[in-house]
């Protein structure tokens, strides 16, 4: 039988402890290597929407007169959209009212049972209270 001294025990466990980083790390670096994968990937793609860009860019410049034209009606369109918002805002207050009333109607009901309630029990007071 061996006796396993402190020192070998502890260094086990730094070894155990070591052979765990070691794992992790490769695991990291399979990891970076999928980023790389990836990275590259992300580049051929910019490439190909540089190309798309400097190609729209060319169309663009040909067609600047119709822009002036779009811009023209981008203005109308801003104009509609401040009315689309002013609209919205009021549908929002509408909704909130029709919320806050509900509440109400549901408490005024809610009060009116119990003053039914109440109406009852004092009626069944007084008329066990009278003298027969």
């Amino acid at each position: 039988m061996r006796l396993t001294l402190p020192e070998d025990k502890m260094a086990e466990d730094m070894q155990l402890q070591l052979d765990g980083i070691k794992t992790e790390l490769s695991g990291v670096q399979q990891r970076l290597g999928d980023v790389e994968t990836r990275l590259d990937g992300v580049e051929t793609r910019l490439g190909g929407v540089e190309k798309t860009v400097r190609k729209i860019a060319v169309t663009v410049s040909r067609h600047e007169d119709y822009f002036v034209q779009m811009k023209e009606q981008l203005k109308k369109l801003d104009a509609l959209d401040e009315i689309q918002k002013t609209m919205a805002a009021l549908a929002g207050d509408l909704k909130s009212s029709r919320a806050e009333r509900a509440l109400s109607d549901k408490s005024y009901r809610d009060q009116q049972a119990t003053l039914s309630d109440h109406e009852v029990r004092i009626h069944r007071l007084e008329r066990n209270s009278k003298p027969s």
